[in-house]
């Protein structure tokens, strides 16, 4: 890439913690760790992370099941020597005994870092319910426990199992190598077979798993377990086979957009109208899975919806039972596939960095044909209405367990306990009414059909490009092309890229919600709950192409929006339209007020780090409330404080727009004048308009210091600040 600004590059290995020794957990962890350590022909410790941070870079790894990840960026003209030392770790790495403490150190404490993590013990936690054989089940991790403890109690050296680890699995045959830089693919070439051809090749030692971690005996179960902070959620995870040989037809992409929409004949708007739910996400597990894989229906439920499990499952059936006896429709897959060709047609030049997300996750499969390796994932070339049916007949009532998480269970004892994390937890078998002797209700099943054909999908995707773009002089800034009381409007087209895509922001300025905490916390609740509303009338416009999002920032309300061109002003006066006569409801106003609470209760149980980041930016940022004082109020809102609150908002404001991309100066004049005649507002006097502003302090040395409200928690933060001016 001769633009790239800079190089990277990622070596992956097919092997990961699945492979550690039972007495061991961790160690391939542990050895990502020590390679880092220096080798043979650059033996000072830090030698490589010096290299790459002296020449404006950065490096990572990650251990993940089935790969360890090795990564960085740098300076085009350190690319070499950075390629060179990466090559090191694995043809002569000194896995130094010296080391071995110090890095067990760094292990420990990136697994004490996780221990209130909710995300990590959710993930933990799903183990517990899997076959306690099978590879999927082990702690990957690793901690002192487990690493230095464990080879003590065993009689066996580190360092020498490491470097047996090393030398079993770390084959040439189960690597890939992607490079990045502005250097021509001869030179890339060159460098990478003359410093990766000294790796040895020892075959496929890849670890493979024949069996599937849940197997008869682990279906049909429930696991309840304890959060850290208030959070209520189901797991259906069921047992399917491999996904990667299926990537063209990628028939779970098809299933899991409707599992995910939230417009009329949805499963979610159905649960969400019972006041059940908040939002439903399905995924499947690794991708490089050999011969099993796991689906997951994840539904965030109320407090309510938490003790109805039997109901929401009722109804997960019921609508997959109507996608099942519906079939698999090819005008709905057509729209899917029409967006994800429009994305991989215009796909936007990344930054060597971001190759790296897109690679990694179809590196390893096999079955992937290299024209496709940068076609992500998300696309959907074959119609199979066979396979997808296949599909949808493991997500039966037979073919799952369910976990459920909440702070505390109101009828069950959590009286396990796991081993690692110390999460609360029990297992048990799940009423076989919802299992081998459900009934499907065909009342329920009556409620469900599938979304109307999508009418945000792009009719052009014309681009006026010039026949010699290297002759056009690149804006570096936005033109204001017009101004009064009301409005604002800057525009920059699009004389780089000459993509079909384009953003629109509007700004609404707003100074009262600065006043007090609780005017506050009422605009961040309309930006939620308003969230909420155009996520479920608006889902088309998602599937197509078209982002948008609602947030309180300083004294604005600011809607951003951004994707194809074509329609994108069209859903900016449909939000605005939407949002200027918007009744509040009751249901999702207590859901989403139930849900801002948590929210301002989980922060004390966030990383040290986060903690620590969020206290700056309130000591940076002038004006604004801390958490503490707006948290308080949450609870005394009423549907009648809000629906004041969204009448009112826009009777005197100040609107700033911004639009860029494939579009002309006209086309902004003209959504500006649509916005004042939507909007319908008077002007917001030029000395009540407010703007951020970064809080200086006096020179000199401050210290804030808070500490951790959560007491199990053994995490420590520091962040150091210099304020610096110019001049």
């Amino acid at each position: 890439d001769k633009d790239a600004k800079q190089a990277a590059a990622v070596l992956t290995v097919n092997v990961g913690c699945f492979a550690d020794p039972p007495e061991l957990l961790g160690l391939a962890h542990f050895l990502e760790h020590m390679l880092f350590r220096g080798s043979a022909k650059y033996p000072k410790e830090n030698d490589f992370e010096d290299y790459i941070a002296s020449n404006s870079g950065e490096n990572n790894a990650i251990t993940d099941s089935l790969e360890t990840y090795y990564f960085f960026k740098v300076d085009n003209n350190a690319l070499e020597g950075s390629l060179d030392r990466l090559s090191c770790f694995l043809t002569d790495p000194l896995m130094d005994a010296d080391c071995t403490d110090r890095e067990l150190n760094a292990v420990d404490s990136e697994f004490k870092s996780k221990l209130q993590s909710d995300s990590r013990r959710s993930f933990v936690i799903l183990k517990s319910a899997t076959n306690q054989r099978h590879a999927f089940s082990k702690f990957g991790t690793g901690n002192n426990k487990t690493l230095r403890e464990s080879a003590e109690k065993h009689g066996l050296d580190l360092r020498e199992e490491l470097l047996k680890f090393h030398q079993k699995y770390y084959s040439s045959d189960i690597m890939k190598l992607i490079v990045v830089g502005n250097h021509s693919l001869d030179q890339l070439s060159e460098w990478a077979v003359s410093m990766f051809s000294g790796v040895e090749s020892k075959g496929n030692t890849k670890p493979i798993e024949h069996s599937h971690p849940l197997g008869q005996n682990e279906l049909g179960r429930v696991l309840r377990y304890e959060s850290v902070g208030k959070h209520n959620q189901f797991r259906f995870v069921f047992a399917i086979p491999e996904v990667k040989s299926t990537y063209k037809q990628n028939p779970y992409m098809y299933i899991c957009s409707l599992l995910g929409r939230s417009d009329e004949g949805s499963l979610l708007l159905y649960l969400k109208r019972l006041g059940l739910a908040t939002s439903i996400l399905s995924y499947y597990y690794g991708l490089d899975y050999d011969n099993f894989n796991l689906f997951t229906i994840h539904v965030y439920a109320t407090p309510e919806g938490i003790g109805r499990y039997s109901e929401i499952a009722h109804a997960l059936f019921a609508y997959l039972q109507m996608l099942a006896e519906t079939g698999p429709q090819k005008w709905y897959h057509d729209e899917l596939k029409t967006i994800c060709e429009i994305d991989y047609r215009f796909f936007v030049q990344l930054d060597a960095e971001d190759w790296r997300d897109i690679i990694l996750s179809n590196i390893h499969n096999e079955f992937l044909e290299p024209e496709h390796v940068i076609y992500k994932l998300r696309s959907i070339n074959l119609f199979d209405p066979q396979l997808i049916s296949k599909q949808l007949q493991y997500l039966t009532p037979t073919n799952y367990t369910l976990l459920i998480q909440t702070k505390k269970h109101k009828d069950v004892e959590c009286t396990s306990k796991e081993e690692f994390y110390g999460i609360k937890y029990d297992l048990r078998d799940l009423p076989s009414s919802l299992t081998n002797d459900m009934v499907i209700d065909r009342d329920l099943v009556a409620k469900f059909h599938m979304p109307a054909p999508n009418a945000y999908l792009p009719k052009s995707l014309s681009v006026d490009k010039p026949e010699n773009t290297s002759a056009v002089v690149v804006a570096t800034e936005p033109t204001l092309l017009w101004m009064n009381d009301k409005i604002e409007v800057w525009f920059k087209r699009d004389d780089q890229f000459f993509v079909p895509r384009g953003s629109i922001n509007l700004s609404f300025n707003v100074p009262e919600v600065l006043q007090t905490p609780r005017n506050y916390v009422t605009a961040l609740l309309y930006t939620w709950y308003v969230e909420d509303v155009l996520r479920r009338e608006f889902y088309s416009a998602r599937l197509a192409s078209l982002y948008f999002k609602v947030y309180l920032g300083d004294a604005k309300i600011t809607i951003t929006t951004s994707g194809l061109n074509d329609k994108l002003s069209n859903l900016v006066c449909d939000i605005a339209k939407r949002l200027k006569n918007l009744t509040i409801d009751s249901l999702i106003f207590d859901m989403q007020k139930i849900s801002l609470d948590d929210g301002y209760t989980n922060i004390i149980y966030d990383r040290a780090l986060d903690q620590a980041t969020y206290h700056l930016g309130c000591l940076n940022d002038a004006p604004g409330w801390h958490y503490s004082m707006v948290a308080k109020e949450v609870n005394s809102l009423t549907v009648s404080d809000l629906q004041t609150f969204a009448d009112h908002l826009f009777e005197k404001t100040y609107v700033k727009m911004i639009m860029a991309g494939n579009f002309y100066e006209q086309d902004a004049l003209d959504l500006a004048k649509q916005m004042e005649d939507i909007i319908d507002y008077i002007p917001l006097p030029i000395h009540m308009r407010t703007t951020s502003v970064v809080q200086l302090f006096d020179p000199g040395y401050y210290i804030f210091q808070s500490p951790i409200a959560d007491k199990d928690c053994k995490d420590n933060a520091i962040i150091c600040q210099f304020q610096c001016t110019l001049g």
